[in-house]
């Protein structure tokens, strides 16, 4: 791409780079959504809508992913073209600094706006996850419960574990 090394191929960069970051904030946004959904769901044991909620996710992290992808090429392109050397990732902040304003300053907001959009969705998410271990808790106990309830010799405690001191009948035949 020899036209990146002229100022308009850089400003297309930056264009395609601000163009994604505002993609993967609308995206996460979608997914703290879904999430959010997925909570509700929960709470009111609605499984056909979790179960579109749930695909709504993969859906909205497979094209997050896909975007992520994408922002690398474009910010080591970008990198390239502003002569900017690194072994690892590039940073945003690395690229902001090199091009300069007005785009640095939209960079660097657009870049602070998508770090607060993905600690919401990893706040959300967990709070996701802490719900699900508890409910699996809960029916987890629930089967226990009916399984010593079930038990014909009622050896199975609270846990579906024989007891200790679990009482047991026998007999033993003396006279033969």
């Amino acid at each position: 791409m020899p036209e990146l090394r002229t100022g308009t191929g850089i400003g297309i960069c930056v264009q395609r780079l601000g163009q994604i970051l505002r993609e993967a904030i609308t995206l996460n946004q979608n997914l703290l959504q879904c999430i959010t959904d997925s909570q509700e769901c929960l709470r009111t044991a609605n499984t056909a809508r979790l179960v579109l909620c749930l695909k709504k996710e993969r859906e909205f992290v497979d094209s997050i992913d896909r975007l992520e992808q994408r922002r690398k090429v474009v910010a080591a392109t970008l990198a390239s073209a502003l002569g900017i050397t690194c072994d690892n990732e590039v940073r945003l902040s690395d690229l902001a600094e090199a091009v300069g304003e007005p785009a640095q300053s939209l960079l660097i907001e657009l870049g602070e706006s998508l770090r607060e959009s993905i600690t919401a969705v990893q706040q959300a998410g967990g709070v996701l996850r802490e719900s699900c271990e508890s409910l699996l808790g809960h029916v987890s106990g629930l089967m226990q419960t009916i399984q010593a309830g079930l038990s014909k010799t009622k050896l199975y405690g609270r846990d579906g574990r024989i007891g200790v001191n679990a009482a047991m009948c026998g007999g033993l035949d003396l006279r033969t």
